[in-house]
C-alpha cells in the first residue's frame, strides 16, 4: 500500500467517523448523544468574516412566513 492509498483510507475513515458522530448528535437521547452534540458544536465554529445578518439569521419572522404561504412576493 503506497502513501496515496494510506492518505485516502485516512480521509475515508475520518468521513465515516464524522458521519457517525453527526448521526449520534441528532438523536439527543442519551448522554453519549449529548456529548456528541457538544463535540460537534466545538468542532463547527462560525466562520469569521461572515456578514452579521447571516450569523444572526433566525429564519422567517411570522409576517414574512404568512406572506410566503399566501404566495405574495416582497
Amino acid at each position: 500500500m503506497n502513501e496515496r492509498e494510506k492518505a485516502y483510507r485516512k480521509r475515508v475513515k475520518g468521513a465515516e467517523l464524522g458521519f457517525a458522530l453527526a448521526t449520534r448528535a441528532t438523536r439527543n437521547r442519551t448522554l453519549l448523544d449529548k456529548l456528541a452534540r457538544l463535540m460537534l458544536d466545538k468542532m463547527i465554529k462560525p466562520v469569521s468574516g461572515q456578514e452579521e445578518r447571516v450569523v444572526d439569521d433566525r429564519g422567517y419572522d411570522p409576517a414574512e412566513l404568512a406572506r410566503y404561504e399566501r404566495g405574495e412576493t416582497p
